[in-house]
């Protein structure tokens, strides 16, 4: 029985990981036309470790050297030959690195603020379906009073801020300068001078008595004063109210209008529902969390480093490149092509600053596992 048993065919052992993209490497490597003398060695196909052992024991045998040093320096220039064939599909590649990073983080970029942009235009078009009647939302009227008495508090060079006067110009009014320049013409007639404890109380006369002689007070009124906000203008003004918390962050200014930027949403959602609108406020909600991520990736981008920028997409961070890429023109993806190609590159060169067709492949693999469709999308 025990003789019977001296032919079984023995159970080979599992490929590791490890070998199993090891011999993914040798064979794209040999699809590549790296064959003879510029074929991969055991070590270049091996494991990490196996390389290492090969190698110590390759460096004794004499000669041994030397066959390396060409047999490394064939493969090198036949994967340079190589690398830049595929470059050239993509309109080359400039040698600098750090002019491919910006050209390529300068595409994600764009790409980003057209998804902003988009879905801000998707909110103004489902918020245009109505108006918001003032009335009808206390909290946010409240709001708004609440934010021009803190504004009073500010010094005037404060309140001369764009974001500022666009708050106040827009819900109260734009004073009209035409005004100011008549009173300003009848006080130098009086030939009284600002320091004198009677020039505002008469200048303010004086400009009460044009008023009521028919001058106009306001450039236009205010929606505070017409008591409707349209709803074409609520996306504007929730990104206004955004930026003004932001710049204000950390004080009582910047929480109000955070403040306010939420009463508004609310005010909006209220005033849909009050017409029968249930939808058009579910979409409205789940746009706004929309742009808020739009917004949050848009602002990062600004601040992070085109390397960092563009490893971003490639890697799909949460699924990022889903979103920014079919919003890419062919120029855009070429420049973002050639950015990805020259991060390969970079990073398959070995210590003398040639390319390492090893390296290279397990790079080039490495990053298709993860994001299979992200290659797709950029390179076609």
């Amino acid at each position: 029985g025990g003789a019977s048993m001296a032919g079984a065919d023995r159970v080979k052992r599992a490929m590791t990981n490890a070998e199993k993209r090891a011999a993914e490497v040798a064979a794209k490597a040999q699809g590549l036309g790296f064959e003879g003398e510029t074929a991969l060695t055991p070590a270049q196909a091996g494991t990490s470790k196996t390389a290492q052992i090969f190698e110590a024991a390759a460096s004794t045998l004499p000669g041994s050297a030397g066959q390396f040093t060409r047999r490394y320096a064939a493969q090198s220039d036949l994967a340079e030959n190589i690398f830049n064939q595929i470059a050239d599909m993509f309109g080359g590649m400039p040698r600098d690195p750090s002019v491919a990073y910006s050209s390529g983080a300068g595409a994600v970029k764009t790409a980003a603020k057209n998804n902003l942009d988009a879905i801000g235009s998707k909110i103004r078009e489902v918020a245009s379906k109505s108006d918001i009647n003032l009335d009808q939302v206390p909290n946010f009227k409240e709001g708004v009073m609440k934010a021009r008495e803190l504004l009073k508090s500010l010094p005037p060079s404060m309140r001369k801020d764009p974001l500022f006067e666009g708050f106040e110009q827009f819900y109260f009014g734009a004073k009209n300068k035409d005004l100011d320049v008549k009173v300003a013409d009848a006080m130098a007639q009086t030939g009284m001078k600002p320091d004198n404890p009677n020039f505002k109380a008469f200048a303010d006369k004086v400009r009460q008595n044009l008023i009521d002689s028919g001058e106009p007070e306001f450039s236009y009124q205010g929606y505070a004063q017409k008591g409707v906000l349209p709803g074409a203008d609520y996306q504007d003004q929730r990104v206004l109210f955004g930026d003004l918390a932001y710049a204000n962050k950390g004080t009582k200014i910047g929480e109000a209008f955070k403040a306010l930027r939420d009463a508004l949403d609310d005010a909006r959602d209220k005033t849909f529902r009050l017409e029968g609108m249930t939808d058009d406020a579910k979409e409205l909600k789940q746009l706004r969390a929309s742009y808020g991520e739009a917004r949050d990736l848009n602002d990062r981008f600004a601040k992070a480093n085109d390397k960092t920028v563009v490893n971003t997409i490639v890697s799909n961070t949460n699924r990022l490149s889903d979103n920014l890429l079919p919003l890419m023109d062919d120029a855009q993806k070429q420049s973002l092509a050639q950015a990805v190609l020259s991060d390969i590159r970079l990073s398959s060169l070995n210590n003398a600053g040639e390319l390492d067709i090893t390296k290279f492949g397990k790079n080039v693999i490495k990053s298709n596992e993860k994001t299979p469709m992200t290659f797709e999308q950029i390179f076609g």
